[in-house]
């Protein structure tokens, strides 16, 4: 089987966003040790270090956030599968429940600290 067979056979199995989370937070950590050195042997440039770290706590401050108020988008989806129109389906799924404020969106903080 090719690697690319494998990959899409592998992306069927769901992985609990928790353990996702986990990797994430691996991986941060990996890569704020190994940067660095990346960069003080002039195989990486700083910017570019810091800008794939921030990407990467993006993403984590993004599936906490959704980790954190599954419930909410969950009944916001079963909320607009029951909208008739198409158009109005998707003018509701890409705007934010009303309850869900600005503070909410704000990045955790738990990567950085990490």
């Amino acid at each position: 089987m090719s690697i690319v067979a494998r990959t899409a056979e592998a992306m069927t199995d769901r992985i609990p966003l928790a353990e996702q989370l986990d990797e994430i937070a691996s991986e941060y950590t990996r890569r704020c040790r190994a940067y660095p050195m990346l960069v003080s042997r002039g195989e990486m440039r700083a910017d570019t270090a810091e800008w794939k770290i921030e990407r990467l706590g993006a993403a984590h401050n993004t599936l906490s956030w959704l980790l954190r108020h599954a419930d909410q988008v969950r009944e916001w989806m079963q909320f607009t599968t029951q909208v008739v129109t198409a158009e109005e389906r998707a003018a509701i799924e890409f705007d934010a429940p009303m309850e869900v404020e600005s503070d909410e969106m704000a990045p955790d903080e738990q990567v950085a600290a990490e």
